[in-house]
């Protein structure tokens, strides 16, 4: 889900969507991030939806663990992650420990 990026971001996912069909491109305008992913979930398909920032702030070796809850026959229907969750490192980030 692009909303209006002006830097390389959706050329770089054409990019991936031309190498996997698994992976779609969808472009809108700038409403804001709120918007942007209101908007993704409503074009997403498949069995699972994973929302993450183009910036890779959630290292993708982290998918492995949202799989593990995903996979359980009573997993919750949404699992949230977050950098300020106890027991959370943030590191190499911009405001990192604040």
């Amino acid at each position: 889900m692009d909303d209006g990026s002006t830097d390389d971001t959706v050329s770089i996912a054409r990019d991936a969507a031309n190498a996997d069909p698994r992976v779609r491109v969808v472009e809108a305008p700038h409403r804001g991030k709120g918007a942007a992913v209101r908007e993704g979930f409503r074009a997403a398909r498949g069995q699972w939806v994973l929302m993450a920032d183009a910036d890779l702030s959630m290292p993708w070796d982290n998918l492995s663990r949202f799989l593990e809850v995903a996979g359980q026959h009573d997993a919750p229907q949404i699992v949230i992650g977050s950098r300020e969750a106890p027991g959370a490192e943030r590191t190499g980030e911009s405001g990192a420990g604040a």
